[in-house]
Formats: C-alpha cells, sequence, structure tokens
C-alpha cells in the first residue's frame, strides 16, 4: 500500500498543468516522505523522482526521506 501512495503521488506531480493539484500533491509527498519509506523495490525511482525536480519542496521531500530511512 505505501509503494502504492507513493506511485500515485508521483503520477499526481508528473506533467500536471493545474497548479492547485501540483501544489496539493507536493504537500502530500512531504506528509509521505516523513512518514512512511517506500519498500527497498521502490526506492531508487522515489529518490530519483525527488532529485530531478525543480520544485521548492522537493529538497526538504528528499531530506524527510532520507530521514525516515533512518
Amino acid at each position: 500500500m505505501k509503494d502504492e501512495i507513493y506511485c500515485q503521488i508521483i503520477k499526481q506531480l508528473t506533467d500536471n498543468g493545474n497548479q492547485g493539484s501540483e501544489s496539493r500533491g507536493w504537500e502530500l509527498m512531504w506528509l509521505a516522505s516523513g512518514c512512511f519509506a517506500p519498500s527497498a523495490v521502490l526506492l531508487r525511482e522515489v529518490n530519483l523522482f525527488l532529485r530531478s525536480r525543480k520544485h521548492l519542496l522537493a529538497a526538504d521531500c528528499f531530506a524527510r526521506l532520507q530521514r525516515t530511512l533512518k
């Protein structure tokens, strides 16, 4: 279920033309990355996604995910 949540958030954040929807997607990613990590199978892809984005919250989400993993 955790992987599905990350996949759906990433889907919402990819090529989203609606700025409000994208902002809410980043809020969801911020919350998820601080609460639970994806499985080892999906972790690499989530890390790559977060590191490849220019959004202000992307780096914060990446850092939160790294803390969550510890």
